[in-house]
């Protein structure tokens, strides 16, 4: 027999919907699950990542709630975005005590799946808070593509390779400019924009 081996994927989410997917097509439960974080109820494809253990999500988000101060007018930038936990949590955490916060949020995904949850969850929170004058974007494809081609926010590695230079949490061009970025966790996955 020569040919692929079939993927069994079975997800269960913190609610305990149960999904099994072969080869990517559900093919028992829902193609669509749900789960709830600090009172946000996300949409969650079951092609979709999140995290894995039942407590993660909520602890990680927390964290960053804690490690990335806000001022107004700023920008949240959410990269390998996923269904949009870091990107809408603390957006609307931000949103609850400040609607005037935050201008636009950005959000990249590879995954066809996540980037589609994504839109879904974003209109969501927009829908919660109506008065809020905040843009949402989401893009999909390869991270790195689209950061070096439509913008000046780059990786730490492609920052090395440029030849740009960090000074306490912010990154500077050859000519000594600032390109104003900030990473505020290890994996790099959330970025704050300066104006």
């Amino acid at each position: 027999f020569v040919g692929e081996l079939a993927r069994l994927k079975i997800v269960v989410s913190n609610p305990g919907e149960v999904s099994a997917l072969l080869n990517d097509k559900v093919v028992f439960g829902s193609e669509m699950l749900f789960e709830e974080v600090n009172g946000f109820n996300y949409h969650v494809s079951a092609q979709s990542f999140w995290q894995g253990h039942k407590s993660a999500a909520e602890i990680l988000l927390s964290d960053l709630i804690k490690l990335v101060p806000l001022h107004p007018g700023d920008t949240i930038m959410d990269l390998y975005g996923g269904a949009g936990l870091f990107g809408v949590g603390l957006a609307a955490w931000y949103l609850e005590r400040n609607p005037e916060l935050i201008s636009k949020i950005i959000s990249i995904e590879q995954s066809g799946y996540s980037a589609q949850d994504s839109k879904i969850n974003y209109e969501k929170l927009k829908n919660s808070y109506p008065n809020a004058k905040i843009n949402f974007e989401v893009k999909t494809g390869n991270v790195e593509k689209i950061l070096t081609t439509e913008s000046t926010i780059y990786t730490i590695r492609e920052a090395k390779m440029l030849n740009f230079y960090k000074k306490g949490n912010s990154w500077y061009d050859q000519g000594g400019e600032l390109i104003g970025v900030q990473f505020f966790d290890e994996s790099k996955n959330t970025f704050l924009i300066r104006k």
